[in-house]
């Protein structure tokens, strides 16, 4: 029941990007060619709504807000407004959405010639297998949807968070991708509602790639912009320690543009003597960073004794 519920949502979803999509269209665009292909994409979406409603009759219950909410009647309405608009849309003529030539009317087109004959360029699948492939695409496409909805840009501010969550949409990616090629080998674009499908993921990715390294450009100025400060070596000396904390805790421990694995090389590389002893046996690691600031933290940052000692 969940996954045709998800799928009824999926396909609402396409009928919306096919009106956004109409929408931005140019009038000069809408051919009658162009209009068609819309309206039988979406008769088709709705012949696949309702073989889905009524697959889910069987589950009806009045919890599921799929059946609580009346869902069908609204995507019906909602379905019937798009396809309205679209076929009451004035067809503009072919010539209109071709773009003339500044250097003139274009040259004749040379008489056609038949191909040779050739083995088919397309691979034939059994519709099973093809239906399969679909149903591997479509579980792709909601894996990548849900991880770009939990990808939340604005509140990321380590430079290699970034990093790794574009590093992620890279690879989910390029696993709906490889798996698109093959199915477009078997389709050769005979299957609308598909490219529709896939061309609404291909945007997303578009979009939360641009998102994520324009955060990674601003994140790359910004601390090429940042001063440098020159942290002094701390060897256990008390009297020593307030200067110490606050440059470091200022220019490295909470600079969010430096990853913990980063942190704990340059406080390693600042301690000698005491200090360093102390932390010695936690290696440089992103896992050790916090438990090696916390023993030195426990062990100096203590009023009582560092006014002790500068005082005495």
């Amino acid at each position: 029941m969940e996954s045709l519920i998800q799928r009824q949502s999926d396909i609402i979803e396409l009928i919306k990007q096919i009106e956004r999509n109409f929408s931005k269209d140019s009038a000069r665009r809408k051919t009658r060619t162009y209009l068609d292909e819309r309206l039988d994409t979406l008769d088709k979406l709705w012949a696949e709504f309702q073989s889905n409603n009524d697959k889910l009759a069987v589950y009806e219950n009045d919890i599921e807000p799929y059946f609580k909410k009346d869902q069908y009647s609204q995507s019906r309405i909602y379905f019937d407004s798009v396809r309205s608009k679209i076929h009451s849309f004035p067809a503009a003529s072919a010539s209109t959405a071709l773009t003339p030539s500044v250097y003139g009317p274009p040259a004749a087109a040379p008489p056609a010639v038949p191909p040779a004959p050739s083995a088919s360029t397309s691979t034939e699948a059994p519709p099973s297998k093809v239906a399969d492939l679909l149903s591997q695409q479509r579980t792709n496409f909601r894996a990548f949807n849900r991880m770009v909805k939990n990808i939340k840009v604005d509140e990321i501010r380590d430079k290699w968070e970034l990093e790794d969550e574009l590093k992620n949409v890279q690879s989910r990616w390029s696993t709906i991708d490889t798996l698109h090629l093959q199915i477009d080998n078997y389709l050769q674009g005979s299957d609308s509602i598909y490219d529709e499908e896939f061309g609404i993921y291909e945007n997303t990715y578009r979009s939360i790639k641009r998102d994520l390294n324009l955060k990674l450009a601003s994140t790359a100025h910004l601390q090429q912009s940042t001063p440098r400060i020159d942290i002094p070596v701390f060897s256990g000396s008390y009297t020593q320690w307030p200067t110490f904390f606050d440059l470091y805790v200022e220019s490295i421990h909470n600079n969010n543009l430096l990853s913990k694995c980063q942190k704990m090389q340059h406080l390693k590389g600042k301690l000698r003597g005491d200090a360093e002893r102390l932390i010695q046996h936690l290696h440089i690691s992103s896992e050790n960073y916090d438990a090696a600031w916390d023993l030195l933290t426990h062990r100096y940052n203590n009023c009582c004794i560092c006014i002790h000692n500068v005082c005495g």
